[in-house]
C-alpha cells in the first residue's frame, strides 16, 4: 500500500494534531512515515499547547530539559515559559516524565502543569528546582507528597 507521507507530515506539523497523529502512527506501526524533524521536545510542546494556545497572542520559549530519576522511573522533564498578550507575568509550564530514550515516546502516563506564574529569573529557577525535587521524591517510601486538591499529584505545590 502506498502512503503519502507528505500529507501525514503536513498534519503532523500542526501543534493541535501532532500528538493525535503520533499515536495513530504508533498504533498502526507506521512510525517510519513520521517526519524525522519532529523531536520529543516538539511532542512535549504539543502536549502542553494542543489547546488554548494562540500563536499570534501567546509567546512560548523553551527553557530546558532535565533528566530525573525517582528510583523507580527515569525520564525527562521539558520546561517552557509562556506569556499571554493580556498577562503581566511569564508562566512556567512543564511536561514529564517522558522516556529518556527519545526514539521511544509514549504520549500517555506523563504529568504536566501549566500556569506557574513567575516574576523574575530567580523565581523561574526556584520553580524548576522545586519541580525536579517533586519528581525525584515521588517514589520514595518515606516521602509523602500531599496536595490540597484532587487533581494531579503536582497540583497544590505552587
Amino acid at each position: 500500500m502506498d502512503v503519502d507521507s507528505a500529507v501525514i507530515n503536513e498534519v503532523y506539523r500542526d501543534v493541535e494534531l501532532r500528538v493525535w497523529v503520533y499515536n495513530r502512527l504508533a498504533d498502526n506501526e507506521m512510525m517510519k512515515f513520521a517526519d524525522p524533524e519532529i523531536k520529543q521536545k516538539d511532542i512535549a510542546f504539543a502536549l502542553l499547547y494542543k489547546s488554548g494556545y494562540d500563536e499570534e497572542k501567546d509567546t512560548v520559549e523553551f527553557i530546558k530539559t532535565v533528566k530525573v530519576n525517582s528510583g523507580k522511573e527515569q525520564g525527562t522533564i521539558y520546561f517552557f515559559k509562556r506569556k499571554s498578550e493580556n498577562k503581566r507575568n511569564w508562566m512556567v509550564d512543564y511536561v514529564g516524565l517522558l522516556p529518556t530514550d527519545k526514539s521511544n515516546f509514549n504520549s500517555d502516563g506523563h504529568s504536566m502543569k501549566k500556569g506557574l506564574s513567575i516574576k523574575n529569573d530567580t523565581e523561574l529557577e526556584e520553580t524548576i528546582q522545586h519541580t525536579i525535587e517533586i519528581f525525584e521524591l515521588t517514589d520514595r517510601k518515606r516521602v509523602v507528597l500531599d496536595t490540597y486538591d484532587y487533581g494531579s499529584l503536582f497540583d497544590g505545590f505552587y
